[in-house]
């Protein structure tokens, strides 16, 4: 099933996808989003991560996109991470309740980058996340996943590459 935006979504959220990958798993990772804002305009950016996973590639990916949202922003986030949309989700409450520490009592893995994304959710009460199939045909989660895999493999995007409206800032 492909995402759907409904025209309220499209007139008043910004839309986004994020993706994150590493080739191989572990080892040199990418990360991406896109975002589609209410004013027509386009953003889009990705980064190379010399030392992921892809967990924490996608996670990376969330986060950036978080980050670039102001925080009166209303927007839908598309991840095909279950991971990412259950932890922004469902698990980041039940996380901190308990001292970040999961189910079994273990400490949550990569609790450092998920504290973050919690402060940014904080930050941002007109966001939400949601999952969209990978590899489906979803536009914007096809653009992020390409603009991942170049960045995964490309050092020279360290730093990050952020473009507006096809406009590399």
């Amino acid at each position: 099933m492909k995402a759907q935006v409904t025209p309220d979504q499209a007139n008043h959220f910004a839309i986004a996808y994020t993706d994150g990958c590493c080739i191989p798993n572990p080892g040199p990772g990418g990360l991406a989003f896109t975002i589609s804002m209410p004013d027509s305009s386009t953003v889009e950016y990705q980064r190379h991560d010399p030392s992921a996973t892809n967990n924490t590639a996608e996670m990376d990916a969330l986060e950036a996109c978080l980050r670039y949202l102001l925080p009166e922003q209303k927007a839908v986030i598309y991840a095909d991470s279950s991971l990412c949309a259950d932890g922004f989700n469902k698990w980041l409450p039940r996380w901190i309740a308990k001292d970040w520490r999961g189910s079994k009592n273990k400490p949550v893995k990569n609790a450092d980058i998920w504290k973050r994304i919690a402060a940014l959710k904080d930050q941002r009460p007109n966001v939400r996340v949601e999952w969209v199939k990978g590899h489906n045909g979803t536009s914007g989660n096809e653009r992020a996943d390409a603009l991942a895999k170049e960045a995964a493999g490309n050092w020279g995007l360290a730093s990050g590459k952020l473009t507006i409206n096809g406009v590399t800032q």
